[in-house]
């Protein structure tokens, strides 16, 4: 991800704030580095912070978000010796939470948060020009939405903020997505009051990102996680399909799937999308993955990654246009809506062709012909969303809610967990942290 220009000689003071927010301590002052407060009290710190912050879940939490979760519901194989990757796949009652992989999907969302907050408490009070300032707090707002988000697809219970005077209390996961869809709806007016200016889009901005498009889209994500099938409805309809939003890679700062994909070889992804739903002739595998199928050591086929991960700097998006129809028919099917309804949402997706989606995501296949019953139709809103959302970071999220009921860790086509064991080092540190999941 290109750094805005503007921002790049503040590095070091991004570099300070990151240390800070990650609990690490020193016994030797450097009197060269500024202060954290100095950082936090000036518009180039709060500036360099807001790009930093963008770039950091886009290179570290986003890999997390993708590939660990990626591995639980068995859209990528480990095809490395590595025994927290190892552990990770196996799954069950006997992952440890020791692992390394845990611990990343828990510490890079919570950077993220105690950032983005940090930006939201106090950027208020320098002198930014309005319109700036409103494109400032609106990304922050967005980010920790996402950051908790994360976490409530990966672990039953999280904290809602960053809380470095006193041990922090766990709440239920659907509190985790109630408070994204609080900050997101607040970011929402806040850019409808008050519309970002040129100079935020700029040069603050990641390149690539739709602001306000990203805002409904998620929204429209967490009120279907949360069950608010209504406001999923109204906010998938607020999302312009025809538009993209995406984080932009370079040679400095490579898209982090394809790093840990192609060049460290660590993963690899599950030929078919890893499920037994996948359907010949669905154009989406030539688009994610390309032959040949090769077999890891314990037998899983896997095939060469492509698609959003191509190269080191392809682009990944932060959502797929696709995913509105495929919320909007599980919204209705779930709410007792008309059926018929969420065909043509689904048909919308199976149907759609390469040239017609505004990144070349299509199936190419037929309309649906299956019965039209509540049970069947979320079975079809699964295969289409594993295909239509591959290695976005949500099939875990989907197993949970539209395959099993229970995870079976030996089966290579079912998840092998619900939820994540709280990291060992959060337990150490906070009296709060809840008993571990059993699986």
């Amino acid at each position: 991800m290109r750094l805005a220009l503007s921002a790049r000689p503040l590095l070091c003071l991004l570099t300070l704030l990151l240390l800070v927010l990650s609990g690490c301590e020193f016994d030797i002052t450097n009197p060269n580095n500024p202060s954290e407060e100095q950082v936090l009290t000036t518009t180039e710190g709060i500036e360099a912070l807001t790009v930093g912050m963008q770039e950091y879940y886009a290179t570290s939490a986003l890999q997390a978000n993708i590939l660990n979760t990626g591995i639980t519901s068995r859209e990528v194989a480990v095809t490395t010796t590595f025994a927290n990757l190892i552990n990770l796949e196996a799954g069950g009652e006997d992952l440890p939470n020791t692992n390394a992989n845990v611990l990343q999907s828990w510490s890079r969302n919570y950077r993220v948060v105690g950032m983005a907050e940090e930006i939201i408490l106090n950027a208020p009070d320098l002198p930014f020009e309005e319109a700036k300032l409103s494109g400032i707090i609106a990304t922050a707002h967005l980010f920790k939405a996402m950051a908790l988000g994360n976490i409530a697809q990966t672990f039953a219970q999280g904290v809602l903020t960053v809380d470095r005077t006193s041990d922090a209390s766990f709440v239920p996961r659907v509190e985790l997505f109630e408070e994204a869809i609080r900050l997101l709806e607040d970011a929402v007016a806040l850019v409808d009051a008050t519309p970002p200016s040129d100079a935020f889009r700029s040069s603050l901005l990641a390149p690539g990102i739709d602001l306000e498009n990203t805002l409904q889209a998620y929204r429209a994500r967490y009120h279907l996680f949360a069950g608010n099938y209504g406001a999923a409805l109204r906010a998938a309809d607020a999302v312009d399909v025809a538009a993209t939003s995406t984080f932009p890679y370079d040679d400095l700062s490579q898209n982090p799937v394809y790093v840990q994909i192609v060049q460290s070889e660590a993963f690899a992804p599950r030929n078919r999308f890893g499920s037994l739903l996948t359907e010949t002739g669905d154009q989406r595998i030539d688009f994610h993955t390309s032959p040949p199928v090769d077999t890891t050591d314990n037998d899983v086929e896997v095939v060469a990654v492509d698609g959003f991960f191509a190269s080191a700097i392809t682009s990944i998006p932060l959502y797929v246009p696709g995913e509105m129809n495929l919320i909007r028919a599980e919204a209705i099917v779930r709410s007792g809506g008309n059926l018929e309804d969420a065909v043509a949402a689904i048909d919308a997706v199976r149907t759609k062709t390469a040239a017609e989606d505004p990144f070349g995501l299509g199936a190419g296949l037929g309309g649906y012909a299956g019965p039209i019953t509540e049970g069947a139709l979320l079975e079809e809103i699964w295969r289409q969303r594993r295909a239509e959302l591959f290695l976005q970071g949500l099939g875990l999220e989907d197993s949970r809610r539209l395959g099993p009921s229970a995870p079976a860790p030996a089966d290579p086509f079912a998840r092998n967990r619900n939820f994540y064991p709280y990291p060992q080092q959060e337990r150490d540190n906070n009296p709060n942290v809840p008993a571990d999941p059993a699986i």
